[in-house]
Parts: structure tokens; C-alpha cells; sequence
């Protein structure tokens, strides 16, 4: 009588022809690899020109990722016999060897790895804008995950080391929102901190690998410092949504702020999408007050996370430059009513589909919500720039093209001129 605890099928799992060679700096064959993996009973065929595909059956559980497969294949063909020197691999922290050299050559070409350079850029930018970096545990207290994402399929820690860390993190939040914790606690009155590090989402890849994708988060909390030019005052969105604007410019990518549905742990109206070409690679908004309960927090905290990873593999945006200005410009500003739980994110699709050849630039520079205004709607100033490439705007043109936006974001956003 067989007691089965659960059903192991057979897996596929797709192995570049390069890899063994790659992983353990040999130089074997491509028949003897095909060999070696049917010798010890699991089916080979090839998938195309670059790719094995590797059939493992249900007597060999412990095989489930293509590293697996490089090992064994070492294991059979013998460490001893592998060749006696060193895996080449990553020189450092920001180098790594190029692909268009044998294996077998004795001097390797090397070139910076690109992604290490770009997640330094970031850092350092980040940093630049007054922004300290945090490092936490990637094992994270499961009830104050379930109240940042709601229930979801996560990592257990089978022996956790305490009894509140007991799985593996799906966000950055959570430690970043002890920080804020153990920072308010000891009277800090300005809170700006940023992470980059994996998450573990209970996910699996093509190659049924698990997704251990790269993020970054950032969070906003408390006061600006006073200054002799500037008063101190409370961190508002708009503070914290600048880091998108230094990301965008960082890593050559164009990234959208756009309208977000409700999440459970964001404050309604004032929560949006992080985009990268129309996919959602992240968010930004504030959290919300329940939430921050599970931290005893009572401050307002603004956070925002993406997918570091999902950028960083994108194709980068080609920037054009763009010759200096040299006519003035006019400004006019502009005061709207607007319902009070219309996202800004909602507004600002609105202004970027606006087309007038004289409208350079449109900014939010006031929001006000209170005495003397409906308390169902809010009052965003917008300041809006005109200028001509090839001249001078007369009166005329300023105030017929400044009439037309106003027309058309009063009409699509179904808003009041104050």
C-alpha cells in the first residue's frame, strides 16, 4: 500500500544548449550532454536551435529548474574531471564578461554590466533628492502583509527564526513602514527613505522558475525641513511623485502616472498607476489610515513601488535634444472646481491630451479643499506656459489659445471656473 501526499507530474524545463558549459566552465559536447540527461532517465529533445527541452519524470522530484540539470550533469560526468580553473563569471560589482569569446579562451573580454550600472544610477539619484536608502529583512510578519496586500499565495518559512517573521516578503512596504515606525518614535520630524531589493511572489516563469523580480520603493512621512528661503510644511503627494519625473530621466524610460482602481490599502482618490509603454509596473498614492494602525502610525505616509526588474529590461527611450527657447514666454493660471474624489492622475490625462502649438507647459501649484467651496468638490490652480518657437505671441493669441484649454479641461473634466 502506497501512501501518496501528493501528485507529482512530469515538468518540462527548457535548457539553453550553452548553459552547462556556461555554469561550469567546461567544455563538453553537445551528444555527451544529451547523454548524460538520458542516462539517467530523463527525456531530451531539442526545441530549436539555441534550446533543449528536458522532460524529467516523477521519480525525480528534486529536479525543477535548469540549474538543477547543470548540476547533475556535472555530477555525472565527474567535478574532477571539469577543468581546473575558475568559473568566469561577474568581475566585481559592475562588470561582467561578454558572450562573444569561447569559452576556452584563457583571457576573457569583459564590459559593465548594465543593469548594476543602472540600479547605481538610481541610487544615486534617489539619494540626490535627500532620500537615505533602507536595507530590511526579505522576511516579512504575514498580518502586516495581509493588511498592505489582503490575502495572497505566499513563500512560508518552514522554521521561521521568530514567530511574527514567518514568510518570505511580496513588497517592500512592510519594512519600509517599520522604519517610518521606529523613526517617528524617536522624534525624526522629516522621514524620506527608499529600498531596492526582491520580492517573492509565489509565482513561476516559463522555465517554472519562481519570479524573484528586483523592486524599489520609496516612502514620505512628516515634515520639510525649514530653510531661510522656506517655512516648513507637511509632505504632499506631489513631493514624492518628483521621483518619478528623476526615475523617468535616470533610467531613459518613459513612465506615466495614470488613474488607478481601489486597493484595499491606499487612500481612495488619491492612489494612481505607475505605467511603463500602457503596462502597470507599479503605484503611487498614500496609505491608508487602517493601515497604518498595524504600525501605530498616525501621520500621513505617501509611498509609491514598481517593478525595478520589468524597467530595466525594457528597450530605453531615445531622447531628442531640443533647441533652447529664445522667446519669452506668457503664463496664465487657471482655478477649478473638480469633484473631490477625482484622482490628479485623471487631470493630468486630460492636460497631456490637450493639443495647442502655443501650450509648453501645464503644473498644478495649489490644491484646496474647505471653507467656501462645496464640500463635495476640491480647487486645483493649474499655471499654465505659452510660447511661440518662431516669434512673439501677440494678447490676442495668448488669450484665444488660453481659452480654448480652459474650454476643453472644463468640458472633459466636467469642472467649475472659479
Amino acid at each position: 500500500l502506497d501512501l501518496i501526499a501528493k501528485k507529482i507530474d512530469p515538468i518540462s524545463i527548457l535548457l539553453p544548449k550553452n548553459m552547462p558549459n556556461r555554469i561550469l566552465g567546461s567544455n563538453i559536447e553537445e551528444t555527451k550532454v544529451v547523454q548524460t540527461l538520458i542516462s539517467i532517465g530523463l527525456k531530451v529533445e531539442l526545441e530549436d536551435a539555441n534550446h533543449f527541452l528536458v522532460t524529467v519524470p516523477t521519480f525525480r522530484p528534486d529536479l525543477t529548474r535548469r540549474i538543477d540539470l547543470v548540476e547533475e550533469i556535472g555530477r555525472m560526468i565527474g567535478f574532477d574531471n571539469l577543468l581546473d580553473a575558475l568559473p568566469i563569471g561577474q568581475l566585481g560589482y559592475r562588470h561582467q564578461r561578454r558572450n562573444d569569446a569561447p569559452i576556452t579562451q584563457h583571457t576573457q573580454p569583459i564590459q559593465e554590466n548594465e543593469m548594476l550600472a543602472s540600479i547605481r544610477e538610481v541610487r544615486l539619484a534617489v539619494a540626490n533628492q535627500g532620500f537615505s536608502e533602507a536595507v530590511n529583512w526579505a522576511i516579512a510578519d504575514a498580518s502586516k502583509l495581509d493588511a498592505l496586500r489582503g490575502e495572497e499565495n505566499r513563500i512560508l518559512i518552514q522554521n521561521p527564526v521568530t514567530e511574527d517573521r514567518t514568510t518570505m516578503r511580496t513588497t517592500l512596504l512592510t519594512g519600509l513602514l517599520d522604519n517610518i515606525a521606529h523613526n517617528i518614535a524617536r522624534g525624526a520630524e522629516k522621514i524620506a527613505l527608499f529600498e531596492i531589493g526582491t520580492i517573492f511572489p509565489n509565482t513561476f516563469n516559463q522555465h517554472n522558475e519562481r519570479n524573484e523580480p528586483l523592486s524599489f520603493a520609496a516612502v514620505l512621512s512628516g515634515q520639510t525641513p525649514q530653510t531661510w528661503f522656506e517655512k516648513t510644511r507637511s509632505f504632499v503627494g506631489q513631493d514624492l511623485a518628483q521621483l518619478i519625473a528623476v526615475l523617468d530621466k535616470t533610467l531613459r524610460r518613459s513612465l506615466s502616472i495614470v488613474t488607478a482602481p481601489p486597493r484595499i490599502w491606499a487612500h481612495p482618490g488619491i492612489t494612481s498607476d505607475i505605467t511603463l509603454n500602457n503596462q502597470v509596473i507599479g503605484w503611487i498614492g498614500a496609505i491608508h489610515p487602517k493601515v497604518l494602525d498595524n504600525w501605530k502610525i498616525e501621520q500621513t505616509v505617501f509611498a509609491l513601488e514598481i517593478n525595478l526588474q520589468a524597467v530595466l529590461l525594457s528597450k530605453k527611450t531615445s531622447f531628442r535634444h531640443v533647441e533652447l527657447p529664445k522667446m519669452s514666454s506668457s503664463k496664465r493660471d487657471l482655478a477649478l472646481l473638480v469633484d473631490r474624489a477625482m484622482a490628479y492622475a485623471k487631470v493630468r490625462e486630460v492636460i497631456d491630451g490637450i493639443k495647442n502649438k502655443f501650450l509648453e507647459q501645464v503644473i498644478l501649484f495649489d490644491l484646496y479643499e474647505g471653507e467656501n467651496i462645496d464640500p463635495t468638490k476640491k480647487s486645483l490652480a493649474l499655471r499654465m506656459t505659452y510660447r511661440k518657437k518662431n516669434g512673439s505671441l501677440t494678447d490676442k493669441q495668448i488669450e484665444s489659445a488660453h481659452q480654448r484649454v480652459t474650454n476643453q479641461l472644463i468640458t472633459s473634466l466636467d469642472a467649475t471656473q472659479r
